[in-house]
């Protein structure tokens, strides 16, 4: 069996009840809609994929998205 590349994330993600998170310390909103939340922190390129997403509340460095979470993504940087 082939071992998966630990990858360790410096935003903290917090989930809660499954249908709401919040992330700290992203930089910038790159893809918003129903099916696809999407935002670049430091090293990653963090996917939210599901339906009914929503940006519920953004600030210069938290956001806190709700919906039905299917799939979350972590895409390393080629920074």
């Amino acid at each position: 069996m082939k071992m998966k590349e630990y990858v360790p994330v410096t935003n903290d993600i917090v989930i809660s009840d499954g249908n709401s998170m919040s992330i700290e310390n992203f930089k910038t909103i790159t893809e918003c809609s129903d099916i696809l939340v999407s935002v670049r922190a430091k090293s990653y390129l963090i996917s939210i994929w599901g339906n009914g997403l929503s940006v519920e509340y953004y600030s210069g460095k938290n956001i806190y998205v709700l919906g039905n979470f299917e799939k979350i993504e972590f895409i390393k940087s080629k920074e």
